[in-house]
């Protein structure tokens, strides 16, 4: 064989060699993302089977109780560990722009602001208050609960 042919074959060798890498390469990061997503999706699977599982007992505690007041003290404690938040209250509308606290999910002091807040809830109205600190930022999700012919009932 001539310099030529083994210059040609060498060069033949070491483009197949890149394209081999570049292959290897693409088929890791291919690997990656598909580990990633799998991983997301595991996690988003549990997270709804926590809260097919979360709606299960409250489902099954409700059967069990024909007592308003453990049905509500049991939904605030199980939404309260569901969202892992601090705090779930449940209001009761008493008309007039009048509320009562009907459960917590744990027994904190109720912060003054959330009457003010609450009062300004209508039958057809989610609020988000969200305001930031530096390392901690509260925020709050108040949630219409309504009875019968869409008649407000109270709130979570």
């Amino acid at each position: 064989m001539d310099a030529n042919t083994l210059a040609l074959i060498n060069s033949l060798r070491n483009k197949i060699r890149q394209l081999e890498r570049k292959q290897r390469e693409k088929l890791t990061e291919s690997k990656e993302t598909l580990e990633q997503e799998v991983n997301n999706y595991t996690e988003q699977l549990g997270q709804q089977a926590k809260g097919n599982r979360l709606l299960e007992e409250m489902i099954a505690q409700i059967r069990q109780s024909l007592n308003i007041q453990r049905i509500l003290n049991t939904t605030a404690q199980q939404v309260k560990a569901f969202l892992n938040v601090e705090q779930v209250l449940i209001y009761h509308y008493c008309g007039s722009g009048q509320w009562e606290i009907r459960a917590r999910g744990n027994e904190q002091k109720v912060e003054e602001n959330w009457n003010k807040q609450i009062s300004q809830l209508t039958q057809k109205q989610a609020t988000i208050a969200h305001s930031s600190q530096e390392s901690y930022c509260p925020s709050e999700l108040i949630i219409p609960l309504e009875q019968g012919n869409h008649e407000l009932w109270g709130c979570i």
